[in-house]
């Protein structure tokens, strides 16, 4: 019964993640519909996980259900802002400071390594979403620093819905240099366990992010005003 159980698991996480990732990257766009029996035909699985992980993204207000119809993806409310990223901006420089405590050595060079990774995918001109998950990948290495287990949950449901709009934001921008050099500025506080200098870096690189997704979000009201 447990072996089961655990597969059932692993299948139910495997599928919250493909559905996740279509949202993400807009595949699945506000709006969209999605039936369980269509997906679990797709994946060759039972109903069952297909049902488990729309349960979590919906706990995550990723998508809507309407009892015996169908769900559909939620829409991008107006103040996303608000929600997500001022939201996001306390709990990173939190884990920041945290983080500065007890980094080693080895934790400055994987986030060199890191930084690296993001600095290539940018040069390479890859697609903003490789490079949105190199940055992801950047900032998850300093909430697992951290070491606050809280954080980091309320982290993984806020990425899911920061990436679904910052996908946008640089696909429009087009450029990581402010980032790039805000990694490193974090990376040389960390090498001092400077946690107010480390905080202060990462309030800049989240602030500098607000502004770019504001501005694009003001951006596309001009171009679609609505009647």
């Amino acid at each position: 019964m447990g072996k089961k159980n655990s597969i059932n698991k692993l299948t139910s996480e495997k599928v919250y993640n493909i559905i996740r990732e279509r949202v993400i990257t807009g595949s699945l766009k506000p709006g969209d519909k999605i039936f369980d029996q269509e997906i679990a035909e797709e994946l060759n699985v039972s109903r069952t996980p297909v049902r488990e992980a729309i349960k979590m993204l919906e706990q995550q207000q990723v998508v809507r259900s309407i009892p015996g119809k169908f769900t559909v993806v939620d829409d991008i409310p107006n103040n996303a802002v608000e929600q997500w990223y001022e939201p996001m901006l306390i709990l990173q420089k939190l884990a920041t400071k945290q983080a500065a405590k007890y980094v080693t050595d080895k934790d400055i060079a994987d986030l060199e390594k890191l930084n690296k990774t993001f600095i290539l995918e940018t040069k390479n001109h890859k697609t903003p979403l490789e490079c949105l998950k190199a940055d992801k990948a950047f900032h998850d290495k300093i909430l697992e620093l951290s070491r606050n287990l809280v954080v980091i949950e309320f982290c993984k449901t806020l990425w899911i819905h920061i990436l679904r709009l910052e996908l946008r934001y640089f696909e429009n921008k087009g450029t990581f240099v402010d980032s790039i050099s805000h990694h490193q500025q974090l990376i040389d506080s960390f090498r001092l366990h400077d946690s107010y200098s480390a905080s202060l870096a990462m309030e800049m690189n989240w602030n500098n992010t607000i502004i770019g997704v504001n501005n694009v979000i003001v951006m596309e009201k001009e171009k679609h005003p609505k009647k």
